[in-house]
């Protein structure tokens, strides 16, 4: 977890693992198949925080804070914890996080955002909540990866504190004029 969150999910090597915890370099085979299997208990780890995080809003009454809310937090995340942010949402080429606990862990983030955005829109017709959805996410997620690979320039922002900034790129994304 320090070695992604330090250096990003590229860095990872079980031979520097296993020298970096004093073990032999054959020792972490015997707890992981190879890197993927480790990286894969690295996301699992990631994406039980962010449960965690987006489980405070789910039961609230305020659906409108609520959405802002996680949201908030889901930013937030990607900027506390930008090497497993990267990990859960944009690995490395090649690196196929196929592990079933590892995606039930990430259907059970998104099913607690779906919960979140079909409470705030209330019942609209299914397949505009859809398209509001994926609308919403791809929002959401593109904010979150440009903030970490590619920043603004100056020259893009209105003079915004990064909080205004952000209220008004999700408040765009739900909808809000």
């Amino acid at each position: 977890m320090r070695i992604v969150e330090r250096d990003g999910p590229e860095a990872v090597s079980l031979r520097e693992l296993a020298t970096a915890v004093g073990v032999s370099t054959a020792a972490p085979y015997k707890h992981f198949t190879d890197r993927s299997a480790v990286l894969a208990g690295v996301a699992l780890k990631g994406y039980q925080e962010m449960s965690e995080r987006l489980r405070e809003f789910s039961s609230a009454r305020n659906s409108r804070k609520n959405l802002r809310s996680a949201l908030v937090a889901f930013v937030q995340f990607a900027d506390e914890r930008p090497g497993l942010f990267q990990l859960m949402y944009v690995p490395p080429r090649g690196l196929e996080l196929s592990d079933p606990e590892v995606k039930a862990a990430e259907l059970k983030c998104y099913e607690s955002f779906l919960r979140l955005v079909e409470r705030y829109y209330g019942s609209i017709e299914d397949q505009v909540l859809r398209v509001r959805i994926v609308a919403l996410w791809s929002t959401l997620l593109g904010y979150a990866v440009t903030r970490l690979r590619h920043p603004l320039q100056p020259e893009m922002l209105p003079r915004l504190t990064d909080a205004e900034l952000t209220a008004a790129v999700l408040d765009a994304a739900i909808g809000i004029p």
